[in-house]
C-alpha cells in the first residue's frame, strides 16, 4: 500500500508499506474531476501537478490529516500507479478493505458550499444540506462503499467546512441512499441480503461499465480479476459466479444468515424495477426453493422450472395411494414424481415417454444440486440480471430485459 505523506515545507511524498506494519492513514473519498485535472501518481513523482483542479482537495485531505494526528493519507488518483495493470488490480480489489481500516476517511463534496455563512447558522443549514442531498457524490458507483466500510466518516464542503459526520447524519443519509441506518452503523455487510445490497448499487453510476461490478466486490466480499473492455455484463456475471463459488465454502451453519431467510419486496425494489426474490428456509425437507421472481427477468427456462415446482406441490396434496398412477408422460413431469425427489435420468426414454428438450435437461441438473445453494443461486441470478442488463441506472430504474438470464441461471 503506498500512502502519501505531507513533509514539513508542504509537498508530498510517497511511502510504500508491506504487510502488516501499516501506519494510522486518512483516506479521501471524492467524484473525479476530468482526468486531466486529476493529480496522478506520474505527477507527484515528476514533482508537477498543483496546478491542477485536483490538487486542491489532496492538500486538504493531507492538511486535515495533519490537524487530526495522522501523518500519512491515501488518495486514489494519486496513490496508485495505473499504469501498471497489476497494481490497480490489486488496488481495486484490497479498496474496500483499505478504506475500512483507516483511521478517517474524508468526505470532500466540492458542489456543497456554505460560502460565508457559519455551517451552524440555521438559515445556512438550510441552503447547504439541500446541495447536500443533491450532491453527485452520492449517485457514484464507487463511493457506495467509501460510505459503508469506514468507522469514521466526515463530510467537507468546497471551503472545507466541516458539515457533519456519519454518525450525527445516519438517518440523513439513509433518506438519501437507501442504506440500511445498521449498515451505515457498521453492521456487518453478511447481515443484509444480497437483494438489499444490490439495491444500494441500483441507481449509481460509473464512469466505465465494468466498474460498475467492480466496485460492489467488497459489498460482496469477493475478489476477481479486472478485464476492462469486457463490458458490464460479462463483468456481472463473473461476479456472480465468484459469489456462487464463494457459498460452496461456506459450512452448514451459514445457512442460517439472513440471506437464506425470506425476504420482501420493499418499496424502493419496486421503484428500482428490481425482482423481489422469497427464499425458504434451509431446513425444510420438500421443495427445491420457493423462489419467486418478476416475470419480467424471468426466462423460459425459468419459468418451466417454477411451474414444475408449483405442480410437485399440487400432486403432493392431492397425491393418491399409488406413485405410480400420478406420473405424467410429461419431461419435466417425469422429472418431480412423488417418491421424494429421486428423478430418472433425464436421458432415460422408457414407456414411449418423449425424450427431455435440452431446456429441460438444465432444469433436471438444478434438481440434482444442493437444495439452499439452488435458492441462492436463483437470487443471484435474479438481482445480478437487473443490473447486468441496466445501461443507464438513473433512466431506466433498474428495469431489465431479461432475456439472457436463462445462461447465466444455469451456468
Amino acid at each position: 500500500m503506498r500512502l502519501l505523506r505531507l513533509e514539513d515545507g508542504g509537498d508530498f511524498s510517497l511511502v510504500e508499506f508491506v504487510g502488516r506494519n501499516i501506519p494510522r492513514y486518512a483516506v479521501l473519498s471524492h467524484t473525479w474531476d476530468a482526468d486531466h485535472e486529476e493529480v496522478t501518481f506520474k505527477d507527484l513523482m515528476n514533482g508537477t501537478g498543483n496546478t491542477k483542479a485536483g490538487y486542491r482537495k489532496i492538500r486538504f485531505c493531507t492538511t486535515q490529516a495533519a490537524c487530526d494526528g495522522l501523518q500519512f493519507s491515501w488518495v486514489d488518483t494519486c496513490c496508485i500507479d495505473k499504469s501498471s495493470s497489476a497494481e490497480l488490480s490489486e488496488a481495486i480489489n484490497s479498496m474496500f478493505r483499505w478504506y475500512h481500516d483507516a483511521a478517517k476517511c474524508y468526505l470532500y463534496l466540492p458542489d456543497v458550499s456554505v460560502g460565508d455563512f457559519f455551517v451552524d447558522d440555521l438559515s445556512s443549514q438550510w441552503a447547504w444540506k439541500s446541495a447536500f442531498q443533491l450532491s453527485r457524490w452520492f449517485t457514484r458507483g464507487w463511493t457506495l462503499q467509501e460510505l459503508i466500510a469506514p468507522a469514521s466518516v466526515e463530510f467537507f464542503s468546497l471551503e472545507g467546512e466541516r458539515l457533519g459526520d456519519k454518525d450525527s447524519m445516519v438517518q440523513e443519509i439513509h433518506e438519501i441512499t437507501g442504506i440500511s441506518v445498521r449498515a451505515l452503523q457498521g453492521s456487518p455487510l453478511s447481515e443484509f441480503s444480497i437483494n438489499e445490497r444490490m439495491s444500494w448499487a441500483a441507481t449509481r453510476e460509473t464512469k466505465r461499465e465494468e466498474d460498475a461490478a467492480y466496485s460492489l466486490l467488497g459489498v460482496f466480499d469477493v475478489h476477481i480479476p479486472l478485464i476492462y473492455g469486457e463490458g458490464r455484463k460479462k463483468a456481472f456475471i463473473r461476479l456472480q459466479r465468484e459469489m456462487k463459488e464463494s457459498l460452496k465454502d461456506e459450512s452448514p451453519s451459514d445457512r442460517d444468515r439472513p440471506e437464506y431467510q425470506p425476504l420482501q419486496k420493499t418499496e424502493k425494489d419496486k421503484d428500482a424495477g428490481l425482482a423481489s426474490t422469497k427464499i425458504s428456509n434451509a431446513e425444510k425437507p420438500k421443495g427445491l426453493s420457493n423462489t419467486e421472481t418478476s416475470t419480467a427477468v424471468v426466462s423460459a427456462a425459468t419459468l418451466r422450472f417454477t411451474a414444475a415446482r408449483k405442480l410437485r406441490e399440487e400432486q403432493r396434496e392431492q397425491r393418491p395411494s399409488s406413485a405410480q398412477s400420478i406420473r405424467s408422460t410429461s419431461g419435466i413431469n417425469r422429472l418431480f414424481t412423488p417418491d421424494l425427489y429421486r428423478p430418472k435420468s433425464v436421458n432415460s426414454n422408457r414407456s414411449g415417454t418423449p425424450p427431455l428438450r435440452p431446456s429441460d435437461r438444465k432444469v433436471a441438473a438444478l434438481t440434482q444440486r444442493s437444495k439452499p445453494d439452488l435458492a441462492k443461486e436463483a437470487e443471484l441470478a435474479v438481482i445480478t440480471a437487473s443490473l447486468v442488463n441496466t445501461a443507464n441506472p438513473s433512466t431506466n430504474k433498474g428495469r431489465v430485459q431479461g432475456k439472457d438470464i436463462a445462461d447465466v441461471y444455469v451456468s
